[in-house]
Formats: structure tokens, sequence, C-alpha cells
């Protein structure tokens, strides 16, 4: 599966990217925060703003770290692929609640345009921007998700159970277990030949040839004189 040996840069393409849309969100929800406290009252705002700002804060306060401590430290407790899979699976889930308070806030066949005022056209086109920002962040979260959890299981059902413990930077997904390629590799060392003489057909004992110690002497037999 060359795919899998793809993932450390599909891993960085995503995380990069969700930043930079998680960026562009909080400023687009703090402006839209900023709109309704000025011509709703203070203390008012939609859902999908406050939201949205939560989720955006966030991915900023943990995607650029975990991308950073990455490139620093093998093996960090934040690059965990068991680590990685919780938060990111938490993250997705609130970008599609993000996305999908944004949508139901969105009135179905509304167009920008219509407005007259000018601060309520450009708060339209926000919450619009917000909206599609808050599904691409979701789309692309929930794809590496869901590689990297189908790839880790796979390569734990070969064997390789500390893949879950293991970075996707040094984790080969497509190797088996070590049992399993030591037995691949060669015959045990335990394994030692026998010759079987035709006496340990009837004793079932196989039979060695007899080693002669170190040290022992050799045993000289005594020569008679023929009479």
């Amino acid at each position: 599966m060359a795919f899998s040996h793809s993932l450390p840069m599909i891993r960085l393409a995503v995380l990069s990217a969700v930043t930079i849309l998680s960026l562009i969100v909080l400023a687009l929800c703090a402006h839209l925060l900023s709109f309704t406290n000025k011509f709703l009252g203070a203390g008012t705002y939609f859902t999908f703003s406050a939201l949205g700002l939560a989720t955006a804060l966030l991915s900023l306060l943990t995607l650029p770290v975990m991308i950073f401590i990455d490139f620093k430290r093998n093996g960090a407790f934040t690059s965990l692929i068991a680590v990685e899979l919780g938060w990111l699976g938490f993250l997705w889930v609130m970008w599609l609640a993000t996305a999908g308070t944004t949508a139901s806030s969105n009135a179905p066949g509304t167009s920008c345009s219509n407005f007259i005022i000018s601060e309520v056209k450009t708060a339209c086109s926000e919450l619009q921007a917000v909206e599609a920002f808050a599904f691409l962040s979701w789309i692309a979260l929930f794809f590496y998700f869901i590689s990297l959890l189908v790839f880790s299981a796979v390569a734990s059902s070969k064997g390789n159970g500390r893949v879950w413990f293991g970075t996707v930077k040094e984790t080969d997904f497509n190797a088996d277990s070590v049992h399993n390629h030591g037995e691949k590799a060669g015959v045990s060392v335990n394994q030692v030949p026998m010759t079987v003489t035709p006496a340990a057909q009837y004793t079932g004992q196989p039979q060695y040839p007899p080693q002669q110690g170190l040290g022992q002497p050799a045993q000289v037999h005594p020569s008679y004189p023929q009479v």
C-alpha cells in the first residue's frame, strides 16, 4: 500500500491547511461577534459564531504545536497515533458541529446582495465564508482521521500492536510483526539436525557419535602376543 507511505506528508498538509483555515474562521467569527454586539445589543451573539470561534481557537492552539513538536522530537507524546486519533477525532466533530450550526443559520436561497446596509451585507458574506471553511476543515480532518485509523487497525491485525503507540513519521504500516518476520527469515537456532542409526530404530533414542572430552586420555586397547 503505497498510500500509507504518504501519510506523513498528508498529515503535514492537512494540519497546515486546517491551521490556515482556523485563522480565517477565527477572524470572521470575531468580526461577527463584534457586529452582533454593535447592532443587536451587548452580550448578543449568534451560536455559530461563538462555536466557530471556540473551534478555531482550539485548532490554532494545538495543531501548530503538534507540527512543531513532531519536527523537533521523535516519539513525542503529542505525535503518538493513539493521542492523535483521539484529539483529531474531537476536532473534526467540533468542525462538523460548527459547519452544521452555521448552515442552519443561513437561510436557504438567501443572497447577500439583497441586503441594502453594507454592514449587514458584509456579515452575510462572512457567515457563508464561515460555513464553507468549516466544512472544508471537517472534510480534511475526517479524511486524514479515517485513513490513519484504517492503516493502524490493519497494522495491528498483522500483530504489530505497538502501532498505536508509535508516530506516523516512524511507523511502517505495511510491516509484519517481529515474530512473523523471524519465522519467515529462516530456521530457528534451536533446531539441531540428528542422525538416526539403525540401533535407534529399536531403542527409539537418537544415537549421537561419541565425543571425546578435552583432557581425557585416549583409550588404547592392549595387544596380546599370539601363541
